[in-house]
């Protein structure tokens, strides 16, 4: 239930209440989008008393669902028609940031810090009811930092989305708490919601838009190079670490869709090998641009116990006509205040590299790249150190072969002793390569690089390594002083596909796993992600299979109370930890069901009904067509008429347009007659004041040709007599004066 308040000049004012004759406005219809301010747009007639207080710039309006503030904003425009009805327009928190300029500035810091410093600037120039604060932020840069400028005098909410919003994606959204306003800066705004949208329920629209703009080769270019003294200096690229090309490729893509090139700058790096980096991580997460768009309603509105739809949610679609069987995010919501019947809601899936979950999976990746970069960086300033910081030794250069004979020089050694013979520590380098001992000169050597290439050592450590292949007898992952190991499988595209560490084996595809482990509820195998289709949920499913039971559970976190078992049995669904349903050979029971088709039945079809005698069966009233029935009461109205409507929902479920019958039921003397049929309404005829029941029977909308099951031509097959045939010949035998 809403009510609208408005606040002039310090003063409050009732807009509109739900069963008040005085407070109402016409049409208000509140639009919330992700990321925007939204709108609240309503007219109000000059009798209206808050007419007088509905200004824009000067007044506030505050919406209330069920006494909790749902939404603030302020009006921001008003137009008078002929009758001095307002149309008033309203906008949301966050325009509020448009009311102010950002001065010359220079920023180094985080983006709490740079929100921070951009919303000081606006506190400072606007009045105490439009000042906003940092809130929650959840969206972080790679590096930790950022640099930001601007000599251009950009109003403030232009420059919070160029400098943030389009550069590391995300959204904005403004709450009131205590009467000071706060904006978060988050991937998306919360939790799944737990009302589902289908088909059959609530979906009423569906369109799907394939392509746009993307590509499948990319271009990464860095800062602008500032030893080049030229007036507009190239940009930095890759080409002196990717072998001359200045590109890198999804490969996956390529395959799928060809060559597509673009671009992608980052301003703030100036390392080609961290610009490589980012670039094929941003290629990497690039995917065939697909918009989703559903309307759908809002089924709290109708049912109290349902929870509402909330934007910036992911939200479960399932419509197998569709294909459709996972979570889309919701990105508005239409409210109509005075009918919440209508309320609407669309959810947009746009597959985008910096916009909601794909931003944050590129964010995570290059996360982890800057984790990769700073350990490598950190193992060779160690080994530096270790070389560095070494103090004595002696270099030798060696003119003795191995057999003592005085030779010309051929080999230098590195050793903790003058004498070969008696060092412990020994590094040798000849023309054969470089090798290292901590045995003594006659080795062995366990570390070593040869002229041809071939290296060899007990132990390898590096940022990324590649290799055609690795060959060996043993491959030994983790141990005591290394921990668990962990063996990863990558595709070509640089996606992790496969795991195998102390848990167990996982393979996964998209949303999809197959984990073989026996730590689990004792399973031998376990299905998790979207096996099942229609399961709504694709990151929480989860299959269990062993030698007695296949376990589904739509919420792998949750494996008591909402799963379905088989054995050999039959199947059981579970609600609850209460067994909902069960099918087996022999017989199926459950709580409701629901059938598409048909329902053919050879015996009773009965309703059982619970009263102090026990379960009793009441059996089904048949007809020979499908039809449906309503009944009522009436009276008679002055002029000797009652109209009588059908119900609108009754009407939608029959054709009114086909002849359907009434009978009627007198109330005391007298007599009553239908006296006309519509499609709409059927008259009742009789004495003034006459009180009368009726019911009404009506053949079922797209049934009307049914009867008996219209299979006329397989009772005709079964029956042996030609009914017409012998009648012909009766008459004919008739008119000849054979059959008196």
């Amino acid at each position: 239930m809403y009510r609208v308040t408005a606040r002039y000049e310090f003063e409050e004012y009732r807009l509109h209440e739900m069963f008040s004759d005085e407070y109402v406005l016409i049409s208000p219809v509140l639009t919330e989008k992700v990321g925007k301010a939204g709108s609240f747009k309503f007219d109000i007639p000059i009798n209206h008393p808050s007419y007088r207080s509905v200004l824009p710039f000067q007044t506030y309006v505050t919406i209330y669902k069920d006494d909790i503030e749902y939404w603030h904003g302020r009006v921001i425009d008003a137009e008078e028609d002929f009758y001095r009805t307002k149309s008033v327009t309203c906008e949301g928190e966050l325009g509020f940031l448009n009311d102010s300029i950002i001065p010359v500035y220079q920023f180094s810091g985080n983006i709490p810090e740079y929100i921070d410093s951009i919303l000081l600037m606006h506190n400072s120039q606007v009045e105490e009811e439009k000042k906003i604060y940092r809130g929650n932020v959840e969206v972080t840069d790679p590096n930790g930092y950022l640099t930001r400028a601007n000599q251009n005098y950009p109003d403030t909410l232009s420059e919070l989305t160029n400098k943030l919003i389009d550069t590391y994606g995300g959204y904005f959204r403004t709450r009131r708490v205590n009467g000071k306003i706060y904006i978060d800066y988050l991937y998306e705004y919360g939790e799944l919601n737990q009302q589902q949208l289908r088909i059959e329920e609530n979906i009423i629209d569906y369109s799907c838009k394939f392509g746009g703009d993307f590509c499948t080769r990319l271009i990464p270019l860095g800062a602008k190079r500032e030893d080049t003294g030229e007036e507009d200096p190239q940009r930095i690229t890759i080409s002196s670490v990717n072998g001359g090309v200045i590109y890198v490729d999804n490969a996956e893509l390529v395959a799928r869709y060809g060559i597509i090139v673009g671009t992608k700058t980052w301003d703030d790096v100036t390392d080609p090998v961290h610009l490589k980096l980012k670039g094929q991580s941003y290629i990497n997460s690039q995917e065939f641009p697909q918009k989703l768009e559903l309307t759908a309603v809002d089924l709290s509105n109708i049912n109290i116990d349902i929870d509402a739809l909330r934007i910036g949610c992911m939200a479960t679609v399932i419509s197998p006509f569709h294909e459709l069987g996972a979570a889309y995010f919701l990105s508005s919501k239409t409210s109509h205040l005075d009918a919440p019947e209508e309320d609407s809601v669309s959810l947009g899936a746009e597959i985008d590299t910096f916009t909601g979950k794909t931003a944050k999976r590129q964010q995570d990746t290059e996360n982890q790249i800057s984790k990769v970069e700073q350990e490598a960086r950190e193992s060779i300033v160690n080994i530096g150190k270790t070389i560095t910081g070494t103090k004595g030794g002696y270099v030798v250069l060696d003119t003795f072969d191995d057999s003592g004979k005085l030779v010309d020089p051929w080999q230098l050694l590195i050793m903790d002793r003058p004498d070969k013979t008696q060092a412990v520590n020994v590094i040798r380098m000849n023309q054969g390569g470089i090798a290292f001992s901590t045995s003594g000169y006659n080795g062995p050597y366990k570390s070593a690089w040869d002229i041809n290439g071939q290296f060899v050592a007990d132990f390898i450590r590096a940022g990324t390594m590649l290799a055609d292949r690795i060959r060996g007898g043993t491959l030994q992952l983790g141990g005591q002083s290394n921990q668990n190991g962990v063996l990863k499988i990558l595709n070509a595209s640089g996606q992790q596909i496969g795991i195998w560490d102390k848990d167990g084996i996982r393979m996964s595809s998209g949303p999809s796993q197959v984990n073989f482990t026996s730590q689990q509820s004792g399973s031998a195998i376990e299905l998790v992600g979207n096996v099942i289709y229609g399961t709504g949920r694709p990151d929480k499913s989860r299959t269990t299979l062993d030698s007695l039971y296949i376990r589904m559970y739509s919420d792998r976190n949750d494996t008591n109370n909402t799963y379905m078992e088989a054995e050999a049995e039959g199947i059981t669904f579970w609600t609850n930890k209460n067994e909902a349903s069960f099918y087996g050979p022999d017989n199926m029971h459950t709580v409701d069901a629901t059938i598409d088709g048909s329902l053919d039945v050879s015996g009773e079809k009965n309703r059982l009904v619970k009263t102090g005698y026990g379960d009793i069966k009441m059996a089904a009233y048949e007809t020979a067509s499908p039809m449906f029935g309503d009944v009522g009461s009436g009276t008679i109205g002055a002029d000797g008429l009652c109209y009588v409507t059908l119900d609108s929902i009754f009407a939608e479920t029959v054709n009114a347009g086909c002849e359907y019958q009434v009978f009627l039921q007198a109330y005391g003397p007298g007599s009553i007659y239908v006296s006309d049929r519509t499609p709409a309404f059927f008259i009742v005829a009789g004495q003034p004041g006459q009180r009368f029941g009726w019911e009404i029977k009506a053949k079922q909308r797209g049934y009307e040709q049914h009867r008996l099951d219209c299979r006329r031509d397989r009772l005709k097959a079964q029956d042996s007599v030609d009914y017409a045939a012998e009648g012909a010949e009766y008459y004919k035998k008739y008119m000849e004066g054979l059959i008196i």
